[in-house]
């Protein structure tokens, strides 16, 4: 297997709930390199949590994108030529602690610059009375809480990271769908974990896998609001393969152009929910009936969201250059997913 063929497509929608009433898209992704192709090449994705009480998840989010990208690549060069176990046991220990503490001092620096005002702090009261303004006095850092996912890809290692909820899904060459993370426990209802929460490095689920050899054909990325769009975690699991046969008989261009009206159709028939999802392709297992060499790389250009719908007619974005397409362009089974119902803050 060629390992330098790698790329990463992916999307990030606002919730159909959000569109409704008027709230933010509070999803941030991004990679690097920003051409979205290695290895190396690192992909992270938050979900901002969007309770009365994080009403800056936004901002949250995308600055856990920006710390993940950073702090992954430093430790991709601190610990990718050292064996396995070495760096296994800093993913479970030094990873974490960094990650939350490069996302803390982010936080403080913004909340230096721009103090709660008096608005903020009476909307949160009238939104969710005197317990929210004393959780937030307790802990300013929750007014930015978000969930991490994180995927990082050298020649040497695969890295999982995962904080909260959200999925990571590997599709192996056949098309058979599995996640690389236990499945956490206390991921339950409405409550998922958070870069806010106290001691919030102990909560990480980290993995690291070595060498090139039995790696998947794709590695997929989504907050929970995918997920929550489908009747049960079977059907979920079916998207893998749909992507993966689609990648091989439509190329990698026609399902980066419709990947925004896929995620859209499902929060709409689904979780109501902002959704993103991000697509690590190894481009030697998606070439099998279509060649797709020559098609042009992603081009992310910072942490990325899809605020307003109108966004996609901005100039020299092709992330947002996503016209309408007709419902029967879609698949049926990422375009009218069963809903389950929705979780997270």
């Amino acid at each position: 297997m060629a390992d330098a063929d790698w790329r990463v497509i992916g999307r990030s929608v606002r919730g159909a709930s959000h569109v409704r009433t008027g709230k933010e898209n509070q999803d941030a992704y991004d990679c690097r390199p920003s051409s979205g192709e290695g290895p190396p090449l690192i992909v992270a994705v938050s979900d901002g949590h969007g309770s009365a009480t994080s009403f800056r998840s936004r901002t949250g989010s995308r600055l856990a994108v920006r710390v993940a990208l950073d702090v992954i690549d430093r430790f991709r060069v601190d610990f990718a030529s050292k064996p396995t176990p070495a760096v296994s046991t800093a993913a479970d220990d030094v990873l974490p602690r960094n990650l939350v503490r490069s996302w803390q001092t982010e936080v403080d620096a913004d909340l230096k610059l721009h103090p709660f005002t008096q608005d903020d702090l009476t909307l949160l009261e009238a939104r969710d009375g005197g317990a929210g303004r004393r959780r937030l006095d307790q802990n300013p850092r929750l007014a930015y809480g978000a969930t991490l996912l994180a995927v990082g890809l050298w020649p040497e290692h695969t890295l999982y990271v995962q904080l909260g909820d959200g999925d990571i899904l590997e599709v192996d060459d056949a098309g058979r769908t599995r996640r690389p993370l236990p499945p956490d426990e206390r991921l339950i209802a409405n409550e998922t974990l958070s870069l806010c929460s106290p001691r919030a490095e102990l909560d990480f689920r980290t993995r690291v896998t070595h060498g090139a050899v039995n790696r998947p054909a794709l590695i997929l990325l989504s907050t929970d609001g995918y997920s929550n769009s489908f009747r049960n975690d079977a059907d979920f699991l079916k998207v893998g393969t749909d992507i993966l046969d689609l990648l091989r008989t439509e190329g990698i261009s026609k399902v980066k152009l419709d990947l925004g009206t896929w995620l859209k159709n499902a929060s709409e028939s689904g979780s109501g929910d902002d959704i993103t999802l991000a697509i690590m392709c190894r481009l030697s297992a998606t070439r099998l009936n279509v060649g797709t060499g020559s098609e042009d790389p992603p081009r992310p250009a910072g942490p990325r969201d899809d605020a307003t719908d109108d966004a996609r007619t901005a100039a020299g974005s092709d992330r947002l250059a996503i016209p309408p397409r007709p419902d029967d362009t879609v698949p049926p089974r990422l375009q009218s997913p069963r809903r389950r119902g929705r979780s997270g803050l």
